[in-house]
């Protein structure tokens, strides 16, 4: 299987953290280490790469006002703008030509997908937790789309050389990367954690990352991969990590999600089915559905090429012992 980096989604990234030092590493090794890692082994060990890519990106960046805002911007609006550059490659050669309405629409769609909310944004924001930059970003892109993304557009147009230049210095170790996911995708030798992940769209095609080494991401019929998450996970079976557990227990948050696993027990079903028997749309209940499956609680499989959703035994044992584990009093 071969696979290629997408220049725009790679040159946003690269923005994002154009800066690469003591921050970034700090924030990596304390994701490892929520993921149940030795964050610190595993960056001394993995890390090197990604280093040299983002120093030799900011050696030749284009640094102008749209670097700088993204560069600013929280995960939650990050998120949304990767998601559109996934599904809409073609913004990238006509966006001004876009009517407004049109932008708008994308964006709100966008936006109400990350945050399982409906039309209602302004009140599903105020109670959303999120940190007030993040809310104010996500406010200014729901009512004035089109200038913030022209200029995150632009940014990325100014940048794609400087990202073909970062990935021609560290060429050969980038292939070999490439080379072995590709292997592992195609001979079923992914690690249980991104297996779990990556089948939540079976059909989806794979975009590896190297500059969000750590991500992963469905976005349509796509996949952002990130390029060191399988080696991280690689031979690793054991308990749950932490921050797995915190996702079971965000699932586990919503009421309809709850009913939901209610109704799979000794059953499995298509979303179609879900949906009638929840009383939801097909597409509230796939948003539910992605929360349950990527926390384990629920897994995904095929009959007669058609997909349908059953509990995951292992993913609730996982979430029982640990919460016995961190519950004991001994």
């Amino acid at each position: 299987m071969k696979l290629q980096l997408d220049p725009a989604v790679e040159t946003f990234f690269l923005l994002a953290d154009a800066d690469w030092g003591k921050r970034q590493k700090k924030r990596a090794i304390e994701q490892l280490d929520a993921l149940g890692i030795d964050g610190a082994a595993c960056y001394a060990a993995q890390f090197h790469l990604i280093e040299r890519y983002f120093s030799a990106f900011a050696a030749c960046m284009v640094k102008d006002a749209g670097s700088s805002y993204i560069a600013d911007l929280s995960d939650q609006a990050a998120l949304l703008f990767v998601s559109l550059l996934v599904s809409h490659p073609a913004w990238l050669r006509d966006f001004e030509a876009l009517p407004e309405e049109e932008v708008i629409n994308e964006v709100r769609s966008g936006i109400s997908a990350i945050m399982g909310t409906g039309a209602d944004f302004i009140a599903a924001l105020e109670t959303s937790g999120l940190s007030d930059r993040a809310r104010w970003q996500l406010s200014v892109l729901w009512q004035q789309p089109k200038p913030r993304i022209a200029l995150v557009i632009r940014a990325i147009a100014a940048n794609i050389p400087a990202f073909n230049q970062a990935r021609r210095k560290i060429e050969p170790e980038m292939a070999s990367v490439l080379s072995q996911l590709g292997d592992q995708l195609r001979d079923d030798k992914l690690s249980p954690m991104v297996d779990q992940a990556v089948s939540l769209y079976p059909h989806a095609r794979i975009t590896p990352s190297l500059a969000a080494p750590l991500l992963v991401m469905a976005i349509g019929d796509t996949c952002v991969l990130g390029l060191l998450l399988n080696r991280v996970f690689t031979g690793r079976t054991d308990g749950l990590a932490d921050i797995e557990a915190v996702r079971v227990s965000k699932a586990l948050s919503d009421a309809n999600r709850v009913a939901i696993l209610h109704i799979l027990k000794g059953n499995r079903l298509y979303g179609v089915e879900l949906a009638r028997k929840i009383g939801l749309t097909p597409a509230t209940t796939s948003y539910h559905m992605n929360m349950l499956v990527s926390a384990g609680l629920v897994e995904v499989a095929r009959q007669d090429a058609r997909m349908f959703y059953r509990l995951s035994a292992n993913g609730i044992e996982r979430y029982r012992a640990w919460l016995e584990t961190l519950l004991s009093r001994r």
